[in-house]
């Protein structure tokens, strides 16, 4: 995976840059919402890489991204989350 190319900057509260990397971006036909899936390419203390999902909302010719906090919308990232596991299993 070309992370390098993937990679995205965030600004946090404090208007810090940090870095993340781009997993999977789609758009979902039941919510016609945005979802962007990254990580910072670190892992919790269970060895697990950290991801984070967002709704991408574009605003005022700006980007913003928006925590995933809704149980529906969770739901939604888990499944593409999953599919996109299946099928990089089956590319091996």
């Amino acid at each position: 995976m070309a992370l390098e190319k993937d990679r995205i900057v965030i600004l946090d509260e404090q208007g810090v840059e940090k870095a993340f990397y781009k997993l999977l971006q789609f758009t979902s036909t039941e919510t016609n919402q945005r979802y962007l899936v990254y990580t910072d390419d670190k892992k919790d203390e269970e060895g697990q890489l950290n991801l984070y999902s967002s709704i991408i909302v574009e605003k005022d010719g700006k980007i913003e991204f928006i925590p995933v906090q809704e149980e529906k919308d969770q739901d939604i990232v888990n499944q593409a989350i999953i599919q996109m596991k299946l099928e990089l299993m089956n590319e091996e």
